[in-house]
């Protein structure tokens, strides 16, 4: 499937919620990918993501240097995306 649109998903310590939440993302009809802007988390969060990366061509990771923030990862981008703030977002276990 190619990617017409991509969810941007600004992650610090999700390595608890981050599959269920890209997974969530992936199931949505409309063509949608993920990109996980990680900052750094000490909990693991990118070695998942890059897990996923490995097996889906729909996913994407951006592998930040330290703790730059949530607006910073916005100012990061050129181009238009859709954001899921992950601290605002209820994930079930299914």
């Amino acid at each position: 499937m190619t990617v017409k649109r991509i969810v941007v998903i600004p992650t610090y310590n999700e390595a608890e919620n981050i599959r269920t939440i890209i997974a969530g993302v992936l199931g949505l009809t409309g063509g949608f990918g993920v990109l996980v802007m990680d900052d750094n988390s000490p909990d693991g969060t990118a070695g998942i993501v890059k897990d996923i990366v490995s097996g889906n061509g729909r996913v994407f990771l951006i592998s930040r240097p330290s703790k730059l923030g949530l607006g910073s990862a916005g100012t990061s981008l050129n181009w238009t995306a859709c954001w899921i703030n992950v601290n605002s977002v209820s994930v079930r276990g299914t």
